[in-house]
């Protein structure tokens, strides 16, 4: 594919998700999730397996392990309030358990849960009927253990899950109902919701690690412009993912950095771009609302009823406590799932 038009695409992408999901919306008012009998049929057979990838900063193993692993790195065992390696990228705020109850309730078709931790160690009580998956059962051993969501993403593609799987973090709530046919169509292929991004790289912000992946994967620079997607579940295919792996091995070895994030690395983006650009996907009628840092003081928990993910990132500039309570409170306390949760 050359330059030319790979920078095409880019436009046709975004172009072509924004409408098909208008008129699906003008249509059915479902956003390209009203697909025929036949098709539902064949999804709902599908099994979809759902990844978590977890830490939490007050384990004392965890702590042990940081420690050794730094010092013998000769890096600083602290954790400040930096956006790149604080410990906002490290602390339990208890948004994980509204994750699980809410997959449970608005997700009742997912096949299993995996819950990828350093040590089994960091698993809460809340979470024991969770499969659990260590970094050493899918991340090379040079790296092991690892103290970056980064690094844990770039090899995903290492996992022993089922060919439909979706990445979850452990801030993205589900709180509306989902369907499958919302993730994949029925022959299996991922939806996402696509837009134009122009990739402002700045320590404070993400983008740097989307234009990593989007210029690994497509082979173009200095664009200054690419596209993107929601920040809440990805959904993807094993067999993609393991191609990913095959086809840029060597680069992974080369930029993933265990110890910490880093300007350089890549994350789980470039495997969603590999499906993006190489392969197939549709779009998808899941609105996302993300907030993190001055984006708290914005936001109406009171007015969600328009999305189906609420994405609380945990913030340097504000406690999001009262968050978290209000929508356990609000979502889940009043259904028996609080009290049944860990008899499931």
């Amino acid at each position: 594919m050359t330059r030319l038009s790979l920078q095409a695409q880019i436009g046709e992408l975004a172009e072509w998700s924004i409408a098909a999901v208008l008129k699906t919306v003008d249509l059915h008012g479902s956003g390209g999730s009203n697909p025929s009998l036949s098709a539902i049929k064949i999804i709902e057979s599908m099994d979809i397996d759902i990844v978590i990838p977890f830490v939490d900063c007050s384990d004392p193993v965890w702590q042990k392990a940081r420690a050794e692993r730094l010092k013998n790195n000769k890096k600083d065992t602290k954790l400040g309030n930096d956006w790149l390696n604080g410990i906002s990228r490290y602390r339990d705020t208890g948004t994980l358990e509204l994750v699980l109850l809410g997959i449970k309730k608005y997700m009742p078709w997912y096949h299993k849960i995996y819950l990828i931790v350093s040590h089994k160690s960091q698993v809460p009580s809340y979470a024991k009927n969770c499969e659990i998956i260590l970094h050493k059962d899918f991340i090379p051993n040079e790296f092991c253990p690892v103290f970056s969501s980064s690094a844990i993403e770039t090899w995903m593609g290492n996992l022993k899950v089922l060919e439909h799987f979706i990445w979850f973090n452990d801030d993205i709530i589900p709180i509306r109902p989902l369907k499958p046919t919302q993730f994949f169509t029925d022959k299996g292929t991922p939806k996402y919701n696509i837009y134009l991004d122009d990739f402002k790289v700045t320590t404070g912000t993400g983008h740097y690690m989307r234009l990593n992946d989007f210029e690994l994967v497509t082979g173009l620079t200095n664009t200054g412009r690419g596209v993107t997607t929601d920040h809440g579940p990805m959904p993807y295919r094993l067999s993609w993912c393991q191609e990913f792996v095959k086809k840029y091995n060597d680069v992974l070895y080369k930029r993933c950095y265990p110890l910490g994030r880093n300007m350089n690395e890549i994350n789980q983006w470039a495997y969603a771009f590999y499906q993006m650009f190489w392969k197939h996907i549709r779009p998808t009628d899941i609105k996302v609302r993300s907030t993190t840092d001055n984006g708290y003081s914005k936001l109406n928990l009171d007015n969600l009823s328009k999305y189906h993910i609420l994405c609380l990132n945990d913030s340097v500039k504000a406690d999001i406590t009262p968050y978290v309570k209000f929508i356990k409170d609000k979502y889940f306390r009043k259904h028996p799932m609080i009290s049944l949760y860990e008899r499931l």
